[in-house]
């Protein structure tokens, strides 16, 4: 898949589409074993049995043995999806280090004038720095 280098340093596919990346990675874990259990919301590891996570899912309430388990349970900032945090919760009952939320985007008014605002209206801003001032 061909790729390029934003100005943000960081790689993006050249077509812009996501989709096809994610279904190619997907596959490889797939064939490489890895077993994926979507619409699953973790409710931590069976007492006295670390081996074992506590899942709900569409279909109702299930346990599921593991070896490993890799989770991708988002942040908390998105909780109609499913990213409500819940997770760092079940983790610290287990004493389990997680490095606390931090934000990544923000909103903020600025008195910019008509013409500034309608001509970068939606536009992202990049290498910004603020700094706020507590009088």
């Amino acid at each position: 898949m061909e790729t390029f280098v934003g100005s943000s340093s960081r790689v993006f596919p050249t077509d812009m589409k996501a989709a096809p990346m994610l279904r190619a990675w997907l596959h490889r874990l797939r064939a490489s074993g890895v077993r994926l259990h979507m619409r699953h919301r973790w409710l931590g590891l069976v007492d006295g049995d670390s081996s074992v996570s506590r899942f709900t899912t569409p279909e109702g309430e299930t346990q599921i043995r593991h070896n490993a388990l890799i989770l991708a349970v988002g942040g908390a900032s998105w909780p109609q999806l499913g990213s409500d945090g819940r997770a760092c919760g079940h983790l610290a009952e287990r004493r389990i280090e997680v490095a606390p939320f931090k934000p990544s985007n923000c909103g903020f008014e600025v008195d910019w004038t008509p013409h500034f605002c309608e001509r970068f209206a939606g536009e992202p801003l990049k290498s910004v720095t603020i700094r706020v001032n507590e009088d």
